[in-house]
Parts: C-alpha cells; sequence; structure tokens
C-alpha cells in the first residue's frame, strides 16, 4: 500500500525484505481509478533519506535489526500494538529517529499478486515531538492519500491499540469474515472494551479523551471497515502467528480476576496458531 502511494506522487520506493532490496510486481485495486500495476526493481542498500517499516508487530525487532542502513536513517515504523517498551532500549528510538505510526488504511489479499485497497479516505500517521524536514517533505507529498506527520500520534496509536484489541481480538478468536459481523456480538465487544479501557489508562496513564468518546469511535470503526476482512482472523486462518502478545497479551502481569476476557481472549488467540 505504501509502495503504491509513493508511486502515484512520483516516488521510486525502494522494497526491502530480510535479505535485502527485492524486486516487486504486483496489482492493486484503489477503488477510484481501477487497477494499477506497481513494478520496481532492486536497488543499492547504502543509502537512505527516509524509510517505512510495516511489517507485523512481532517483526518489528528483526526488521530494524537486519540491515545496517537502518541505524542511521530515520526510519517510521506503521504497526499494530503499543510497542514502546520493546523499542525503549534502541537510542534510535529515544531520540526519534525511529519513530512509531498506526494506520487504518485496510488492505486485503484478492489473489496472488493483486491487492485492494479498503475504506478509502484513511489515514497513516508518524510523529513525535519535533518533525525532521523530511518528514515535512513526505507528508507534504503524500497528503492526498491520508499520509500526516502529527504531533499528537502518541495518542493516536494509544487509541489504535485500544480499538485493535477489541476488534482483532474478538474477530480472531470467532473466525469472523469481517469486522462487520461484530455487530453481532456487541454485548462482548462492550465487555473487552471496558476491560481494555481500564487495562491501558492503568499501564499508560490516564486517556486523553472520554470513554463513551472513545467507544463510540470505536463502533464507527466497526462501521466504516465492516467489509474489511479483519487481519487476525485471516492469520488464524492461515495458520500464521497473531499480534495478540501486543494487543490483549498486555495484560500479562496483571491480575487474571481485574481482565477476565482479555485473559481469555490472549489465552485463546495463542493457542490458535
Amino acid at each position: 500500500m505504501i509502495v503504491f502511494y509513493c508511486q502515484q506522487v512520483g516516488l521510486q520506493p525502494t522494497l526491502i525484505g530480510r535479505q535485502g532490496s527485492i524486486a516487486y510486481d504486483f496489482k492493486v485495486y484503489d477503488g477510484k481509478q481501477g487497477t494499477h500495476r506497481i513494478v520496481g526493481g532492486p536497488a543499492s542498500l547504502d543509502e537512505f533519506d527516509f524509510c517505512f517499516i510495516a511489517v507485523k508487530s512481532y517483526q518489528v525487532k528483526a526488521a530494524l535489526e537486519s540491515h545496517q542502513f537502518v541505524r542511521s536513517t530515520p526510519c517510521r515504523i506503521i504497526c499494530n500494538g503499543l510497542l514502546d517498551p520493546k523499542l525503549n532500549p534502541y537510542p534510535e528510538f529515544r531520540e526519534g529517529l525511529w519513530q512509531l505510526g498506526t494506520t487504518n488504511i485496510g488492505v486485503k489479499g484478492s489473489q496472488r499478486g493483486s491487492w485492494v485497497i479498503q475504506n478509502q479516505g484513511g489515514l497513516l500517521a508518524w510523529g513525535g515531538a519535533e518533525a525532521r524536514d523530511i518528514d515535512r517533505l513526505m507528508a507534504a507529498r503524500l497528503a492526498p492519500f491520508g499520509f500526516q506527520c502529527r504531533t499528537d500520534c502518541d495518542r493516536l496509536r494509544r487509541e489504535k491499540w485500544l480499538f485493535n484489541t477489541v476488534m482483532n481480538s474478538l474477530c480472531g478468536k470467532y473466525r469472523l469474515s469481517s469486522n462487520g459481523e461484530l455487530k453481532n456480538i456487541s454485548t462482548e465487544v462492550d465487555l473487552v472494551y471496558e476491560e481494555a479501557f481500564r487495562l491501558g489508562q492503568d499501564l499508560f496513564g490516564p486517556w486523553d479523551r472520554p470513554r463513551l468518546d472513545l467507544r463510540q469511535d470505536l463502533f464507527e470503526l466497526i462501521d466504516s471497515t465492516s467489509e474489511n476482512e479483519n487481519s487476525m482472523a485471516r492469520d488464524i486462518r492461515l495458520g500464521r502467528k497473531t499480534e495478540t502478545s501486543d494487543l490483549a497479551g498486555l495484560v500479562d502481569g496483571q491480575n487474571p480476576s481485574d481482565f477476565p476476557k482479555l485473559f481469555e481472549l490472549h489465552e485463546h488467540l495463542n493457542n490458535s496458531c
């Protein structure tokens, strides 16, 4: 998705895997202009001005440690979960060279080599207390597609953790085919939401917004992404590892009697793959 949007504004991104730069050739359907073919070849890893890292939460450390150039390049890490505790030991994170971001733009694989971008008009945000010139440049170039460099990104990430903990955990447990099916278990959605809200407050301090306002945002997000295939449900269906350790799994170390639903969900999801 990031590669596609970069090419739309004339940037030629390099796609990097564990073994280095890789060629890519795939199709993207964006819902507005139809289908696009996205092609790129391997490139040198000697020098980069900017890097987006978009991986599963449990892959972040490996991605950051795979290539030497990452240590000197502004890296914006777009993934689920609150990963600050994992990254705090790195000076690059503490000094702002690496920053965490979030997105609600959905991407779904339709067939081999083809992708569909869902919920057009979504947001991809990153940022901290101060923005670098390269951050402002990238955000300005990619602004038409919802890319933003923001000073309140920590709040957005925290809220995304709250919403993902509820939506992904329940979609994963019940193997729901889409986020919209959560409407059929709205009572359980409320129970998990209440526990996740309290857990977030216990771990990270008071929320910036009232509980009922965030609950309303959760149900609006379920509505706006109702046709999206849930990523955790897909991971379980395909037999892949899930991100539960960085979502409901943050309940580890707490009193199980205070958060029974979150403990139940995390244990179930851990045993599902």
